[in-house]
């Protein structure tokens, strides 16, 4: 069954709010799930004996949390609030601090001035679409300087690929094609370093095993012993992230 999309209104405790929704029945689901993507998104799991009346009463119950969760979305910093306070980004294996600096007659910039300091120069009349103009010279910095963390990760596991794809994916953090091509979202630029090497340990694995089997996750532990704690990191901070970049998006 295709998933069903559409708009609801909630009426909370608080507020009222009005909302996308996508509706998803599954097979072998045994309770009903609600969540909020990285857009605002709420996403509906149905399990398939559940109606659709019981399940939008599940969702009314719900109001005041999805309400609460939905306003703090809403709330979160942009990609150019977050750099502010963040300071650094991950940079071959390491958090190089980040020098941000705002002069009237420039063009947007980033650029790593040696191996301690990358510096992100930035037009100080530039506002409306400013974070999309840092979200793409973020991606093209990325571009230039995962491959050769991927590169170097690849020869300590003596794993090899075919060829590396970075990419503004909306919810995925890497994948691995059969070719060979790893697809990897420019964000890992963002997160702690040993995330990032998580995450292309992760897909350098599917190389050896294109599933995520016992096997799979020993070849991970290979290589990333403390590969759950990583994991838990994103599962919980991922979606905040993944906002990341997306102002004004549909």
């Amino acid at each position: 069954m295709p998933i069903k999309k559409g708009q609801v209104e909630l009426i909370g405790t608080e507020r009222k709010i009005s909302l996308p929704y996508a509706l998803n029945r599954r097979r072998g689901l045994r309770r009903l799930r609600c969540s909020l993507d990285f857009q605002g998104r709420l996403c509906l799991a149905v399990p398939w004996s559940c109606s659709e009346n019981q399940a939008w009463d599940f969702v009314h119950s719900k109001a005041d949390w999805i309400a609460q969760r939905w306003q703090e979305i809403q709330q979160e910093p942009g990609l150019y609030e977050f750099l502010s306070k963040q300071k650094w980004l991950s940079l071959d294996g390491e958090k190089v601090p980040l020098r941000m600096i705002q002069r009237e007659d420039s063009a947007a910039s980033l650029r790593a001035a040696s191996v301690k300091e990358i510096v992100l120069q930035i037009p100080s009349a530039m506002e409306t679409d400013r974070d999309f103009v840092l979200r793409e010279i973020i991606l093209g910095f990325a571009r230039r300087v995962i491959p050769r963390r991927v590169e170097k990760l690849s020869q300590e596991s003596g794993i090899l690929y075919n060829r590396i794809a970075i990419r503004d994916q909306r919810s995925r953090w890497g994948s691995c094609s059969c070719s060979g091509t790893l697809s990897l979202n420019w964000r890992l630029c963002l997160v702690p370093p040993m995330v990032q090497d998580y995450v292309i340990y992760h897909e350098l694995a599917h190389r050896r095993q294109m599933n995520h089997s016992v096997h799979f996750w020993t070849e991970v532990s290979r290589c990333c012993p403390e590969y759950k704690r990583f994991d838990t990191f994103l599962r919980q901070k991922g979606n905040r992230y993944m906002r990341l970049g997306r102002t004004g998006e549909a």
